[in-house]
């Protein structure tokens, strides 16, 4: 039986209207979990916008679909899928550090986890690289013999992983393919490395028109010897690394044989014999004329000439100078000449070439500085007198002055009187008492002398009874004023007598107008001090023992008359520098006596040939026909501490002509490099690691490859901004950056991430009003299928 139409027409509306209603929440969830893993994904990018190396993702949607029945789809939706962006080039920054570097283009650079690569192979973008410490040994010093603790250094990312690169081969070049090693870059590995010069180049011009020389060995016997040597020989030094990695030179000689034919050999040092220099100095010295020694390119020292100096002075103090100075001694060493005012320079090693320096130049105009010292000892009363230019400054002692008392009061009174403020300015010398006085005026000097007045001084002496009562006398007459003591008995000592008779003097007006009463160095002593330097008194002492035979005495005598004190330490005054106006000539001269040198090996003759083209008279000559190269051997005998050594290069001169102009040298180039300490590291374009040496030179130690993949987007991300291998990728192919051009490495520069933050910005307000729709949506809904609910009821 045929089923009714009607009925599956019914039967077809309640499946769709099913469909419908159980797909109203799922299309309005999935498209707010697809937009929130969108805006996840925005966040994530935005956060490493400066992260190294990062690459960003991004995020699309597919559309997700299941039955379909009468047209309707059940679970309408979307999906999202997340894609790696990692071959998009990052923002490239420039760097101050030398272990940064980035690369513009395809490729990763290449590390590993571990450092003897059992580890995982690692790749990454992020090239700020730094240094790790591995493997700790013990160095000792050949110099000293100290021992030290170092480590090995090795090149890593931000994450330890250490970096790897091709090794150097012996010849200075780099395998392209093969092992990759982990670079280190510690001073300990390549302190001895150097490398002897394999290749040479030379470009110049020998004159045609050059005198013809029929026995080239005799000519330069003659130029090795010093002696005559025949005109026309043509020169040009060379320099060369040896086997031991030593800086050696050479010296190219060239003689002309007919017309269009030449000779050249090499001579160098086979036993070497030291520099020696003569420097002569002379003039007429004044104060602060200076004298300056030295070597052209190391460095120099002065002396300047004192008051007194003579030219042994000099000399002497320009060699301990120079044999001071670290450098300078380095290279030589400075002794006395036999004659007054010389100096010889000999070199420290035979082979050095130097230049030695000398030079003089007047001082400028200074003033007078003299030195007045303060000494002896200090009583109150006593006048310490300087005299400057005849104007006198005067300070008198008062009691309790020190030494240093003395002489602060004396500079604050020479600064305060006018004159002499106007002629020196007083100031404190090192020592104690010191007083040191300089000229105003450069150039302008002032008489000196000082003196120390003393007053009078008495010394009272008491002698100690034979017991202490009441009632004895003891009286002191001082320019006819007398002052009495009269014992009390109750003094138990010699010094109470004492001190009641000084007070007794003291306390009288008339007396201490002129005379002072202190204690002396024993108990029993007064000493009457005049208070007026020059200034006289006379002292009569007389003792009444009351008549009880109790032994009582007292005496005086004259300890200092008044006048100069005859203590000659009391003050002293010396010049220590007069004023100088520098203007006499003085001269500096060198003189070589000895070049370095002696003991010159030639090698065999070769012989040049040059095309004749040019016209006669006009220019004859023209280009090098033969040979090309010159190969150049030579044997170095042992000197000092070095070790004989060897040196064989080829020398290329397919550059020399012959043409009428002058012998020009034009060029001259080599490979090669001496040993050196390793300073630092840094990067090149072509990703050589480039040490740079404590001679100065830059020498590539390694060269890093990159790895490039068949789909980078493929590989698989890892903490720290690395990658791996994944199936999607592809394996990787290790080729440097010129094998296909395809790259580069900007040294000094760090590739950050390559985030837009204006493109991340739009997909995150779109992504936002799409997360805000499907929620509306949502929202709608669930307001429908309430109303329908209530509709059934």
């Amino acid at each position: 039986m045929r089923p009714d139409r009607r009925q599956v027409r019914r039967t077809t509306h309640k499946a769709v209207l099913n469909m419908a209603i159980n797909s109203f929440f799922s299309t309005s969830v999935l498209g707010m979990r697809s937009q929130a893993l969108a805006l996840e994904v925005v966040g994530t990018n935005v956060s490493n916008i400066q992260s190294g190396g990062y690459r960003r993702g991004d995020t699309t949607f597919a559309t997700v679909l299941s039955k379909n029945i009468g047209g309707s789809t059940d679970n309408n939706g979307t999906i999202p899928n997340y894609y790696q962006r990692i071959s998009q080039q990052g923002q490239i920054q420039a760097s101050a550090r030398n272990l940064d570097v980035a690369i513009s283009g395809t490729g990763f650079f290449v590390t590993n986890t571990t450092l003897d690569q059992s580890g995982q192979q690692v790749y990454t973008r992020d090239g700020s690289f730094n240094l790790s410490a591995e493997n700790p040994f013990t160095v000792t010093d050949p110099d000293t013999g100290t021992t030290y603790l170092s480590s090995e250094a090795y090149i890593v990312d931000k994450n330890g992983n250490y970096l790897l690169g091709y090794a150097r081969e012996a010849d200075g070049t780099f395998p392209t393919t093969g092992a990759l090693v982990p670079i280190r870059v510690d001073q300990n590995a390549f302190s001895d490395a150097g490398q002897a010069t394999s290749l040479a180049d030379l470009v110049l011009n020998l004159p045609s028109e050059g005198e013809i020389i029929n026995d080239h060995l005799a000519a330069i016997s003659a130029l090795n010897s010093g002696a005559n040597a025949p005109e026309g020989i043509e020169d040009y030094t060379i320099d060369f690394i040896d086997s031991l990695g030593n800086r050696k030179f050479a010296r190219l000689n060239f003689t002309k044989s007919s017309t269009n034919d030449w000779e050249v050999s090499a001579s160098y040092q086979g036993t070497p014999v030291t520099k020696v220099d003569e420097i002569q100095i002379g003039g007429t010295l004044e104060r602060n004329d200076q004298y300056t020694i030295g070597i052209s390119d190391i460095g120099t020292v002065s002396y300047s000439v004192s008051t007194g100096d003579t030219l042994s002075d000099v000399t002497n103090a320009l060699i301990a100078a120079f044999n001071a100075d670290t450098d300078l001694s380095a290279e030589a060493t400075a002794t006395a000449g036999t004659t007054a005012g010389t100096i010889v320079i000999t070199g420290a090693t035979a082979d050095e070439v130097y230049t030695v320096t000398a030079s003089t130049t007047n001082g400028s105009p200074t003033p007078q500085e003299s030195l007045v010292t303060v000494g002896g000892t200090v009583a109150q009363g006593k006048v310490y007198n300087v005299v400057i230019d005849g104007t006198t400054v005067s300070y008198t002692a008062g009691a309790g002055d020190t030494i240093t008392d003395v002489r602060n009061n004396l500079v604050t009174n020479i600064n305060a009187a006018a004159p002499p403020n106007t002629i020196v300015t007083a100031s404190n010398g090192a020592g104690t008492g010191e007083i040191v006085l300089t000229g105003v005026t450069d150039g302008d000097d002032f008489t000196l002398s000082s003196n120390v007045d003393v007053p009078q001084q008495d010394t009272i002496t008491i002698g100690t009874p034979t017991a202490f009562e009441a009632g004895d006398t003891y009286d002191v007459n001082v320019n006819g004023t007398v002052v009495t003591y009269t014992t009390l008995g109750t003094e138990t000592s010699v010094a109470d007598i004492r001190n009641g008779l000084i007070a007794q003097i003291n306390a009288n007006g008339t007396i201490n107008a002129f005379a002072t009463a202190s204690a002396g160095a024993t108990a029993g002593q007064i000493l009457l001090t005049n208070t007026t330097a020059g200034g006289t008194h006379t002292t009569i002492v007389t003792p009444n023992d009351n008549g009880t035979a109790s032994g009582i005495a007292i005496s005086v005598a004259t300890t200092i008359a008044n006048g100069p004190d005859p203590d000659t330490t009391a003050i002293a005054d010396a010049l220590t520098e007069a004023a100088a106006t520098p203007n006499q000539v003085n001269t500096a001269d060198v003189t070589t006596t000895r070049a370095s040198g002696g003991g010159y090996v030639t090698t065999a003759v070769t012989q040049l040939a040059f095309t004749g083209d040019g016209q006669a008279g006009v220019e004859v000559g023209g280009t090098l026909t033969s040979p090309d190269p010159i190969t150049l051997t030579f044997a170095f005998p042992a000197s000092g501490s070095t070790a004989a050594s060897t040196a064989s290069f080829d020398l290329d001169v397919a550059g020399l002509t012959q043409f009428s102009a002058p012998f020009t040298p034009k060029a001259y180039d080599r490979n090669g490099f001496e040993a050196a300490e390793l300073e630092s590291v840094t990067f090149d374009s072509e990703g050589h690691v480039v040490g740079q040496f404590a001679n100065g030179t830059g020498v590539r130690l390694y060269k890093i490859p990159l790895a490039r993949f068949p789909n980078e987007n493929g590989l698989e991300a890892i903490n720290g901004m690395s990658f791996v291998e994944s199936a999607e990728s592809g394996e990787a192919v290790i080729e440097t950056v010129d094998a296909n051009g395809t790259a580069s490495f900007l040294p000094f520069a760090h590739e950050l991430s390559n985030v837009s933050l204006t493109d991340e910005f739009t997909k995150m307000i779109q992504t936002q009003v799409a997360y805000n729709s499907s929620a509306n949506a949502f929202r709608t809904q669930d307001e429908m299928l309430e109303l329908l609910n209530q509709m059934k009821r």
